[in-house]
């Protein structure tokens, strides 16, 4: 029931009694079994002051009288709060105080906080200007692709990148199985090259080897030996004294006539001939021993003919080509020492030539002069000139 009574609300009946001024004389009668009214009742004891105020308000008019109605509410209201304040005393007085119950101090740890006041802004009033269209997006330069225009699910990614995946990696194992089995083969062939090449130096080596004794057995026979050396020596000093006499006799003919002041004037063009006339001999003999050796280096020993050197009657596209894969037959089919120094002595043959003609106009020349030397000489003696 106290329950229930504090929970209603207490029904106000009339005016409340604090709204009307009361006289100083106004006393409250305690009603029995109730008790006086606390602090914490509605209702408020006006001060004397209050009062002298009121009356001295109403100035000569007199104070008015509460109604029953209103003094029959203030008691109901008072009996209510004295009721629900003596149910509300007697459960706290007979309710002991647990442990529970008992007030816990416990520290609280204080934290400042700091509230940025930000200024406010009233907002803009709008403009008057047409709004702006939007500025079209920069045209982008690769058009997307049908790829990146799919979804995002992770199995159509799957099943885009895992074909190109497998493709890839079956190729890159078929580009090194085809790799591998390339540098298998080359491998293969180049030991095969090595041996047969191996095979073919040997071969070689000792082919050059027979040769180059062959070629100085010959070199030490009694021709190569003594004949060779002592024409080719003769060439040289024939070819460099023929060259100083064919200067001399240009200068001796140029000259404007004999000397008339010297014993034998004609002397001088006397022995310019006599020297012409030894060399003029001797390059015929040259000439004659250099055809000699090389007909005797071209000769073969054993009686057959040298392929090598006799070309074949069908042209020079049937002539014998050395094999090259046999480097004996190729060594073999080489000229011999004799026919390698032949020809250089077969070349010497027209530079010999060259020289007798040489001669022979040198000494056509210094007949002429010798013949203009003695025609001055008998004109001075006759008296002519």
């Amino acid at each position: 029931m106290a329950s229930n009574a504090e929970k209603q609300p207490v029904p106000n009946r009339g005016r409340n009694v604090a709204s009307k001024p009361l006289r100083e004389g106004t006393t409250m009668t305690e009603t029995p079994g109730h008790a006086a009214p606390t602090a914490s009742s509605k209702f408020r004891t006006i001060p004397s002051s209050a009062s002298s105020t009121s009356v001295m308000s109403g100035g000569s008019k007199a104070a008015r009288t509460p109604s029953a109605s209103s003094v029959a509410s203030s008691k109901s209201s008072i009996r209510s709060s004295s009721s629900a304040s003596k149910i509300a005393g007697t459960k706290a007085s007979a309710r002991t105080p647990s442990e529970s119950d008992q007030i816990r101090v416990t520290k609280v740890s204080t934290t400042t906080v700091k509230i940025s006041s930000s200024s406010w802004t009233p907002p803009a009033p709008p403009s008057k200007e047409p709004p702006k269209a939007p500025a079209p997006a920069p045209a982008s330069k690769e058009v997307p692709s049908t790829q990146q225009a799919k979804s995002d699910d992770p199995l159509q990614i799957a099943a885009q990148v895992y074909p190109w995946t497998y493709m890839s990696t079956t190729l890159d194992a078929c580009f090194k199985t085809a790799e591998d089995s390339a540098n298998k083969e080359l491998e293969t062939r180049t030991k095969e090259l090595e041996t047969r090449e191996s095979a073919v130096a040997d071969q070689k080596e000792r082919a050059e080897a027979e040769q180059a004794i062959e070629f100085y057995d010959e070199l030490e026979s009694d021709v190569f030996a003594k004949n060779a050396p002592a024409i080719m020596q003769l060439f040289q000093s024939h070819g460099e004294s023929c060259d100083k006499i064919e200067g001399e006799a240009l200068k001796l003919a140029n000259r404007l006539g004999p000397d008339l002041d010297e014993e034998e004037p004609l002397k001088p063009y006397t022995e310019m001939l006599d020297r012409l006339e030894e060399l003029q001999t001797t390059a015929a003999k040259l000439q004659e021993s250099i055809i000699i050796l090389t007909e005797k280096a071209n000769a073969p020993t054993d009686g057959t003919s040298n392929p090598a050197l006799i070309p074949s009657a069908n042209g020079p596209e049937n002539e014998a080509e050395p094999n090259s894969q046999n480097p004996e037959a190729a060594i073999d089919s080489e000229p011999s020492a004799r026919t390698q120094i032949s020809t250089v002595f077969s070349a010497c043959l027209p530079v010999i030539k060259a020289r007798i003609a040489n001669l022979s106009m040198a000494q056509e020349l210094m007949d002429m002069a010798l013949e203009n030397a003695s025609l001055t000489l008998r004109m001075e003696s006759m008296g002519i000139a």
